[in-house]
């Protein structure tokens, strides 16, 4: 919390401070932070250089890039990215619980508030994750319209348009399919977050790893294949869960008084995941088998 911001608000934006502004410690996370594709990459630096010059577009009446989707899979970047964006700029993070919001029948309302914070603030990034909530392509007339979406959609268009240029209006979304296209119109930036390619998975491992630990590659050259093989068909697979497989077994290490890794620890756990395990035939050759 930044408590000499929080002293200059007025008492209103105080309280939404405090209900919108995130609390996560954004202290050593950098754009490199973030595992991007090349193309992600490029748009991103481009933004970045761009945010330089943002006053120098508007004074010559050019729009600055300020208004990002990011759609893909869970557990692929698109939050974390978002936060390493704020950490970058040195912005206040502002975010709304829009399941909740709507569940209560306020959107509209917070909506209108937490953008009020931001244009106050103006060195923000107002944040709405699970945009399709109040964004979806409407055109489908088979499915009830809700008043309370409705009036959430027709706030954000408005709010979108009267936003400081200053801050930056992040959307992320698992459904951009389904998202409205004239919503999807509003943004300047648009980018796709995959699911990690298999053949880097080592050095994706290895960009979790504390540097403090070393990985000793155990893996049998053919177990790994098979494993790879297997995975192909394994859509569950993302950036968090292999996050989660590495900072098990640096756990694990510490435990041991360690700080070596085995490989073949991670990739037990990616088997875990798969719901597969390995054995050996009578010729010693091996292969998997999925568990229940």
């Amino acid at each position: 919390m930044n408590d000499e911001l929080f002293n200059s608000l007025p008492e209103k934006l105080q309280t939404s401070y405090l209900k919108y502004c995130l609390p996560d410690k954004l202290d050593g996370l950098t754009i490199d932070s973030v595992i991007l594709s090349d193309e992600n990459r490029k748009k991103v630096n481009d933004f970045l250089t761009e945010t330089k010059y943002k006053q120098k577009f508007i004074s010559y009446g050019l729009e600055p890039i300020n208004r990002m989707l990011n759609y893909g899979a869970s557990g692929t970047g698109k939050t974390f990215l978002t936060k390493c964006l704020a950490a970058h700029f040195g912005y206040e993070l502002l975010a709304i619980d829009i399941a909740n919001a709507l569940s209560t029948g306020v959107a509209a309302v917070a909506l209108e508030d937490v953008f009020e914070l931001g244009n106050h603030i103006g060195k923000a990034i107002i944040f709405l994750d699970e945009c399709d909530a109040i964004a979806r392509d409407r055109s489908d007339k088979s499915i009830p319209e809700d008043p309370n979406v409705r009036r959430a959609n027709n706030a954000l268009f408005q709010l979108l348009d009267r936003m400081n240029p200053d801050c930056i209006f992040v959307s992320a979304t698992n459904l951009y399919k389904e998202l409205d296209p004239a919503f999807v119109r509003r943004f300047n930036l648009k980018l796709q977050f995959d699911r990690p390619p298999l053949d880097n998975i080592d050095e994706t491992i290895r960009k979790f790893m504390h540097p403090a630990f070393t990985i000793i590659e155990d893996m049998e050259p053919a177990i790994k294949d098979i494993i790879m093989w297997n995975a192909r068909n394994y859509t569950g697979l993302s950036y968090d869960e292999i996050q989660t497989w590495v900072e098990r077994a640096e756990k694990a290490a510490i435990i041991n008084d360690s700080e070596e890794i085995n490989e073949s620890e991670i990739y037990n756990y990616f088997m875990e995941s798969m719901r597969i395990k390995v054995s050996y035939d009578e010729k010693g050759q091996p292969y998997l088998y999925q568990i229940s």
